[in-house]
């Protein structure tokens, strides 16, 4: 009965474990899409910014 006990809390844990791991997972990859759209954006500013120059 102990054991079905302790074996039921570790897959409980690990259960839980499984569920922020996934969670953390999507955090991370909306920060490197965030990232990226931003690493896009700047490249087009600079772009423009490169291009004014020339008119100047």
């Amino acid at each position: 009965m102990a054991e079905e006990m302790t074996v039921s809390t570790v897959l409980d844990q690990l259960s839980s474990i499984t569920q922020q791991m996934n969670e953390a997972r999507l955090v991370v990859g909306g920060v490197v899409t965030d990232v990226e759209k931003l690493r896009n954006h700047l490249k087009a500013i600079q772009e423009v910014l490169d291009d004014a120059e020339k008119w100047q």
